[in-house]
């Protein structure tokens, strides 16, 4: 291409973008850009010719700082059942949400949007129920079908997927914060408690009983997994009350936890008062039957020993002082006071330093299983010291009292959790129902009924209230099924409609004449990416089994200490304590030590401390497993955690255990050698790979270049780290609830125009290579494109725009198509 082609006419990719002129100099790509080289002066003046908005494009915007004016319309593209509703139940209610929707608009004197056509339709649908674009084998099963119902069918397909339980524990995980950041066994518990939330959603399991699992969750990680609400709150029952009150409530209740609310009609005395039914639901316990045992029969033998001691005494003193009560009451006085002194005589003693060896024996035996327990104990609760206000003193204690609706059950022999998970869950809470529908709504039309609406107060205004008021009561009539729901909502010709690419004001109704424009998550994008480059995406879970083995890992450890018969435990707890008590002394030193020099500010000393706790340690934990541990076999449990999780043989079968790769390029070899000179060749080559390998250190991990993909799964089996392409793209880090960022910014710029997708999406084992690969014409081969990213044929003006980029270039112009619609607005958007 020449300095004029970007005058030349445009590709209409969807919208156009204004680039600065140094974009358009070939000396500017004289030398390798600072961030890579892939950037070329053809990629820059195609997706210069193919952009119409400069808001359009984020990501190129974000990077040039061009991100300003308003948002307009591109050109417009070319023209699983519910088990509680019938299909006419179903059209029936979809058609009244219509009604509703139409009815608020003509109010308002609002136009609504025009109907979207199939091509439209078909990647909506894709994108909004299971998370990704449709491949192009599903877009042209869709697109040539003549089925006058075959949205219906399609909205079915996708919903009773697995695609949908991936897509929709993307939001589930950032709305309950799902993460392995927990201490101890932090990955472990993550691993449950994701498996749980996929189990609930593959079920289907109705949201209120979702709900009320979760709430009332008790129990060992390895039989419920949704004990992960609480230790995600470990420690913080205040914290934990807070969020529940949030997330299923929609109320903000984290100001009266130190006052009044200033905005709200809550008060300090009802953040305690709901506490109180949570406070006793405890995560850092990790106590079991063999280990309480082992407790009190160490008691008991102390208090036996000094009961002997003491009638030893007695007869002692009898025999030397006859039946001069007395005298013997005084000795007996006398010498319990030496005993009291040397530690012996009291009914509690104080402890020795490090004395208690058995205790920190056990605290070491027990450290792999912390924090996979939870259970509910007794535990009151009191107002805070600082309390100032007239209807309680501070430090009163305070009784368990719902905050709206309805008081909580404590009478029917329910204990405190399990009656405020079923207040909390029930249909005739005044907010619950409320919230669910808002969600579910907003993950469909972008926005929803009420905003906020997990701040909802006597203040909040909703636009159309009869249209929350019906879809309140659909929900309860469906029995609170959220897929169900999801199937009536996408359904309705308002969400069918095109969407509303004009700047909303910020507080002003919106009456949903059609969806908001929405850019994709970055779960969306990475999945959309990755249907590019895999077969069947959805069936890569390459984190399951590791997942399953972390569980078994923690299952077997507990049974094979509590899976003994209680002498033989506690034969087992001596000889530990007989091999290891002098070194778990020293480890409790030196923890002190450490501690007491960090304290101090000598660093140095800290860190080789630390080393000699980690040697010590080490040891500690070898002879623990030769003697507690010997047991452990990985695979043994298996198929019952599998089917405990819901991984059952029917999707298992459907499922590759294992990542999904894209082949490694083939490097060349000099033509013209013997067979000899060439197996001489490729030995050589791999002998230096094992050293790079060798010197690495970390096996295939120390050749990884900066800017790989990584695993080729979806977003719902990987735990994105920073700086990885998900979060680049602002995943949530799950450390507050619905932490996502869809902001634009200058390193998703270069993740798109220059790192390494751009140039997988051509590799040779890469689906979308493949389908250009079998394309018979470069006719064929840009329709594969844009079918595969944007479910749609392009346009006769694109395509004459885009073959002459062929004719110029050859095959090296379909990479450089790719890489223009990928970094285009149509990609990046749900439309």
């Amino acid at each position: 291409m020449t300095g004029g082609s970007a005058a030349r006419a445009s590709v209409a990719l969807g919208c156009r973008i204004h680039v600065p002129p140094f974009f358009l100099d070939r000396k500017f790509f004289a030398k390798p850009l600072p961030w890579g080289n892939v950037i070329t002066y053809d990629r820059v003046t195609l997706l210069s010719d193919s952009m119409k908005s400069p808001r359009w494009f984020f990501p190129f915007a974000a990077l040039v700082g061009l991100a300003g004016g308003s948002l307009q319309a591109g050109d417009p593209a070319p023209a699983a059942s519910t088990a509680t509703f019938s299909e006419d139940s179903i059209r029936a209610a979809a058609k009244r949400i219509d009604e509703l929707v139409a009815k608020s608009c003509e109010a308002h004197g609002v136009a609504m949007n025009a109907p979207i056509n199939d091509e439209t339709f078909v990647r909506r649908a894709y994108l909004d129920l299971i998370g990704r674009v449709p491949t192009v084998a599903e877009a042209r099963e869709f697109l040539g079908s003549t089925y006058a119902e075959k949205r219906q069918r399609l909205i079915e397909e996708l919903l009773a997927s697995e695609g949908s339980v991936s897509h929709s524990y993307n939001y589930w995980a950032d709305v309950l914060r799902v993460n392995d950041s927990l201490g101890n066994n932090g990955k472990a518990n993550e691993a449950a408690y994701r498996l749980w939330i996929k189990d609930a959603l593959r079920q289907n399991k109705p949201y209120d009983q979702m709900v009320y699992e979760l709430v009332s969750a008790r129990g060992n990680l390895w039989d419920n997994g949704a004990i992960g609400y609480y230790q995600r709150d470990r420690g913080m029952p205040l914290d934990n009350m807070a969020n529940t009150v949030r997330i299923f409530l929609g109320t903000r209740l984290e100001c009266a936890q130190c006052h009044n609310h200033p905005f709200d009609k809550w008060k300090q005395m009802d953040f305690f008062q709901m506490a109180a039914f949570s406070n006793g639901m405890d995560a850092n316990r990790y106590e079991s039957p063999n280990r309480k045992a082992l407790t009190q029969s160490v008691k008991e033998d102390s208090g036996k020993a000094r009961f002997q001691k003491m009638t030893a005494l007695r007869e002692e003193l009898e025999a030397k002082l006859g039946n001069d009560k007395i005298a013997i009451r005084t000795a007996m006085k006398e010498e319990m006071a030496k005993l009291k002194k040397d530690g012996e005589g009291d009914a509690k003693p104080k402890k020795k330093e490090g004395d208690n060896s058995m205790k920190l024996v056990l605290n070491e035996l027990y450290k792999p299983l912390r924090y996979t327990t939870v259970s509910e104990t007794e535990k009151g609760l009191k107002l805070p010291h600082d309390y100032q206000y007239s209807d309680a003193k501070p430090e009163d204690p305070v009784t368990a009292k719902t905050m709206f609706g309805e008081p909580a059950d404590l009478a029917s022999g329910q204990s405190k959790i399990e009656a405020y998970a079923k207040w909390m869950a029930s249909a005739e809470n005044p907010t619950f129902t409320k919230v669910i529908v808002n969600r579910l709504w907003k993950r469909m039309f972008g926005l929803a009924l009420v905003e906020p609406f997990d701040e909802l107060t006597e203040q909040t205004q909703v636009a159309n209230p009869e249209l929350l008021a019906y879809l309140e009561g659909l929900m309860k009539e469906l029995k609170f099924d959220m897929r169900g729901f999801t199937r009536i909502l996408a359904n309705t010709q308002a969400y069918q409609r095109a969407a509303t690419t004009t700047e909303l004001e910020l507080g002003m109704p919106y009456y949903f004449q059609g969806p908001v424009l929405r850019r994709l998550t970055a779960e969306q994008v990475w999945d959309s990416v990755l249907a590019l480059l895999v077969e069947d995406p959805d069936r890569y879970k390459p984190s399951v089994k590791d997942d399953i083995a972390r569980i078994e890992e923690q299952k077997q450890m507990y049974e094979s200490l509590e899976g003994r018969p209680f002498e033989e435990y506690k034969q087992m707890v001596e000889q530990l304590a007989a091999q290891t008590g002098s070194q778990a002394k020293l480890v409790e030193q030196k923890r002190k030590e450490a501690l007491a020099a960090r304290d101090a500010g000598d660093d140095e000393k800290a860190r080789e401390i630390s080393r000699e706790l980690r040697t010590t340690q080490g040891s500690i934990e070898k002879t623990m497993r030769q003697t507690a541990f010997t047991e452990l076999k990985r695979g043994a449990d298996e198929a019952e955690l599998l089917k405990v999780f819901g991984l059952t043989e029917a999707v298992l079968s459907d499922s590759v255990l294992s990542a999904a790769k894209l082949e490694a390029p083939k490097e060349a070899l000099p033509e013209g050698m013997t067979k000899k000179e060439r197996r001489a060749l490729l030995q050589s080559k791999g002998d230096e790979k094992a050293k790079k390998t060798a010197k690495g250190g970390k096996g295939n991990k120390g050749e990884a270049k900066p800017g790989e993909l990584g695993t080729l799964a979806r977003a719902s089996e990987i735990t994105a780290r920073p700086g990885s392409f998900l979060r680049t793209f602002g995943q949530s880090d799950r450390e507050v609830i619905e932490n996502a960022n869809d902001e634009a910014t200058v390193p998703q710029a270069l993740e798109l125009l220059n790192g390494p997708i751009a140039s997988a999406l051509t590799n040779p084992g890469a689906v979308l290579a493949k389908t250009l690969q079998a394309a018979p014409t470069p006719e064929a081969k840009i329709e594969a494109i844009y079918t595969a990213m944007l479910a749609r044929k392009p346009s006769p003006a694109e395509t004459s725009r885009l073959l002459e980029e062929v004719k110029t270039r050859g095959d090296q112009a379909y990479q450089d198509i790719a890489w223009a619609v990928l970094n285009g607005s149509q990609f990046l958007f749900v439309q």
